[in-house]
């Protein structure tokens, strides 16, 4: 048991770096008393729930430039059997630490294998275990369509990170993912399934890594402002790019965490206050002012 609560400890913290399951009601994520970071995640209907945020695998076999778990990652490694995460999730369920889950988790073998190996989870917590609370599924680029679908039945959100605004800039960061076949095609699987009586799934997310590619403030605007309209995006993040050692972009300048604000507050204007594309002013490099 020891042995898995430490594969625990170690999993959530190495999960921290996927925002697209983010806190809200200006809550801030926590550590329990065993090391594991709880995040309170906000809810359509404004409630918030603590959720344990994990990742089925570590050690990424994708090579994306910005990425702590690129290419095997670095340091003790980690994965999951699906009997072995539903089971002690639904420990801390039933001690009364946790209320829901987000699963994310690094590329092992194929997205395949490791999107089965996800859904074998969330199988086990909602039919073995008799779980009906909140859960939500990152998306693992190249998932088939069945997949995807499955995920929508199991959990009440899903994500899928779009990372970068154009098929340009995120080959520029993560050569091993294809925007248009692998992030593009799962977004539209989603979207075109929302609202069918037989899955839970009620929205979907996406993340941008912001300055990571150099890109501009107005492609990722633009970018996100197409996924509401087009994909019926239920909410994007955006996590400020910040180096990290032994990784080809370590020696890059972080970004600005006030660009990212400026992002989140754009987001608002589209999603709360009906603003349109056209209503966003950037300055002359294309970027939003941070002053």
């Amino acid at each position: 048991m020891s042995l898995i609560l430490e594969k625990i400890k170690l999993s959530a913290q190495r999960a921290q770096y996927d925002l697209a399951c983010a806190c809200g009601g200006g809550q801030t994520r926590t550590l329990d008393s065993n090391g594991r970071w709880i995040y309170p995640v906000a809810l359509p209907n404004g409630e918030t729930l603590p959720v344990l945020k994990v990742l089925q695998f570590s050690g990424c076999e994708r090579s994306c430039f910005y990425c702590f778990e690129r290419l095997g990652g670095r340091g003790k490694n980690f994965c999951f059997h699906p009997d072995e995460l539903s089971q002690t999730f639904m420990d801390l369920v039933r001690a009364g630490l946790v209320k829901g889950l987000f699963l994310s988790s690094a590329i092992r073998r194929s997205p395949i294998y490791t999107m089965d190996c996800m859904l074998g989870t969330l199988e086990r917590i909602r039919f073995k275990h008799q779980f009906r609370g909140f859960v939500h599924i990152k998306i693992i680029p190249g998932a088939d369509e069945n997949q995807i679908i499955r995920a929508m039945q199991l959990a009440e959100r899903v994500s899928v990170n779009l990372e970068a605004p154009t098929q340009k800039s995120l080959a520029a960061v993560a050569p091993g993912k294809d925007y248009d076949s692998q992030i593009i095609f799962a977004m539209r699987t989603v979207a075109k399934n929302l609202g069918r009586q037989d899955l839970r799934c009620k929205s979907h997310t996406t993340q941008y890594v912001v300055g990571a590619a150099g890109e501009k403030d107005r492609q990722i605007v633009e970018s996100l402002w197409n996924s509401y309209r087009e994909l019926d995006l239920g909410r994007g993040y955006f996590s400020a790019f910040q180096p990290i050692i032994d990784t080809p972009l370590e020696n890059m300048m972080p970004t600005p965490a006030m660009r990212e604000h400026r992002l989140y507050q754009t987001d608002f204007l589209f999603r709360k206050y009906g603003f349109n594309y056209e209503d966003i002013v950037f300055d002359n490099d294309e970027n939003l002012s941070l002053s």
